[in-house]
């Protein structure tokens, strides 16, 4: 295969991804900031982005040039690169292409709906306002006024609540399902296997060592406020 040609497709690649990347951070911003209420457009975007990274013919013709491009290192270390990422998400099974969709479009529409929720808290001056996610954690973590600080709590356990009385349970069951679909137990060793290129269990020992170092350093911490 002519280096050129490798070179030509590889730059072909990345422009692609620019382009389909770029319209679904777009849309997420705009939605995410209510700028704007296309949330039917992000869900869109999101299937476009999900197609491409999840292409199966993008994968074997990244394959395929990485077996004929040896020679040049950097380009190799680039359609590597792709490789990972395309095998991290390329979809398989006959209803695997619809069962992701699912899971974009209930997202979207949570999505959608949290856009128009408020959420509210007592301030530094104790007046009621609406705020923001952000705001409520600030709040929570730096108001003087124990009033202040508890209305930022109950805020944020109603939203806890009001995700999952509207659509969380669901996506966690398409999730679920899909991953089944895809031959792993669920979601969650779906994405550690597939991104992370590790199983649950040396994940979680990862963490439970990181656990046992920190924790006499977390436990100072409490003890001197006291």
């Amino acid at each position: 295969m002519n280096p050129s040609d490798i070179r030509a497709f590889f730059d072909d690649l990345n422009h692609e991804y620019l382009s389909v990347h770029r319209a679904k951070e777009e849309l997420f911003w705009a939605t995410y900031m209510a700028t704007s209420d296309d949330h039917a457009g992000f869900a869109d975007a999101e299937k476009a982005y999900k197609a491409f990274v999840s292409d199966p013919a993008r994968l074997a013709s990244v394959r395929e040039r990485i077996a004929a491009s040896a020679a040049d290192s950097d380009l190799l270390a680039g359609l590597e690169g792709w490789r990972a990422l395309f095998e991290a998400n390329v979809i398989e099974g006959a209803t695997g292409q619809a069962d992701m969709a699912r899971i974009v479009n209930l997202e979207a529409e949570l999505f959608g709906k949290r856009a128009k929720y408020v959420l509210k808290h007592l301030n530094e001056k104790g007046a009621e306002e609406e705020t923001t996610l952000g705001g409520l954690l600030t709040n929570e973590a730096t108001n003087p006024s124990e009033a202040a600080r508890e209305s930022s709590q109950r805020a944020l356990r109603g939203l806890e609540r009001w995700v999952l009385d509207n659509g969380f349970i669901e996506i966690v069951r398409a999730r679920n399902a899909f991953a089944r679909g895809q031959g792993f137990e669920s979601y969650f060793d779906y994405k550690v296997r597939k991104s992370e290129a590790m199983s649950p269990d040396e994940l979680f020992a990862i963490l439970e060592d990181f656990e046992k170092r920190t924790a006499p350093a977390h436990a100072r911490g409490p003890a001197r406020i006291d």
